[in-house]
């Protein structure tokens, strides 16, 4: 047996998808009137306020969304960046913070001299302390202070 969607192989207990994703989406095509009502249902049970507050969130934390609305709203996702710069500013250490890295930045990586996709990592947000660093080291530099690292 294959599964219905992707045409994988199941395995023990699987009837006809290989996942739950699989099953969802196979049964969203199949199903899009029922779809609609369901989301119907699921928007009334939140008043306008909580409505807008969950969606916010939602596009929020999911990236392929919100490059969806960069792309097709880019005025409001100006203005949405801008919100969010002008909040950073209410909390002044690290408003002060993103400043400096910008006016401290060196044009290579302290690590391993690399000019590509440079970060700069605060070793202390206070006293504006800290050096440039290309991302792939930054993250490697991250792993070790939580002690997941070599």
């Amino acid at each position: 047996m294959r599964c219905l969607k992707c045409q994988n192989k199941l395995s023990g207990k699987q009837i006809k998808f290989c996942s739950s994703s699989c099953g969802s989406v196979y049964w969203n095509k199949k199903h899009p009137e029922k779809l609609k009502e369901a989301n119907k249902k699921f928007k009334n049970k939140f008043n306008e306020n909580d409505w807008k507050e969950y969606l916010r969130k939602y596009y929020k934390y999911n990236p392929k969304y919100r490059e969806k609305f960069r792309k097709e709203n880019p005025k409001k996702y100006k203005l949405m960046k801008r919100r969010q710069r002008l909040n950073e500013m209410k909390n002044k250490e690290k408003y002060n913070a993103r400043r400096f890295d910008y006016l401290k930045r060196k044009e290579k990586c302290v690590v391993c001299g690399s000019k590509d996709n440079l970060e700069f990592h605060h070793t202390n947000y206070k006293k504006q302390e800290g050096f440039t660093i290309c991302m792939k080291d930054h993250r490697e530099l991250h792993n070790r202070l939580k002690g997941g690292g070599k």
